[in-house]
């Protein structure tokens, strides 16, 4: 996918448990799309996790954006294995993952 993978923008949503996987071969230096990317104001997701597994050294500056974050909980990403990071969860919130295997979490908004 050559964007953002998944954009809801319908108010008043909710979702629970969702994954997602950015795109492998993302060119480098910087991917600027999001696994999960909400622009409705009015929105709840629980479980909300993005992975990623670069073949090149790619920065991704966050997983998960939201116009309001209140309603997400439980969001996380995660470095599979290969190049790159991830350098927050969701709105500049949570620690970067640059290692293989490492994840990072934020339980509320």
């Amino acid at each position: 996918t050559l964007g953002d993978l998944t954009r809801w923008r319908g108010e008043d949503g909710a979702v629970f448990l969702y994954q997602s996987e950015l795109q492998y071969d993302a060119p480098p230096p910087v991917w600027p799309h999001l696994g999960y990317n909400v622009t409705a104001r009015h929105h709840r997701a629980l479980g909300v996790g993005v992975y990623c597994y670069f073949f090149d050294e790619v920065t991704v500056h966050e997983g998960i954006h939201a116009a309001d974050a209140s309603g997400i909980v439980h969001s996380f990403t995660h470095l599979l294995d290969g190049g790159g990071a991830i350098q927050s969860v969701i709105n500049g919130r949570g620690g970067a993952v640059s290692a293989t295997g490492q994840g990072s979490y934020v339980c509320s908004s």
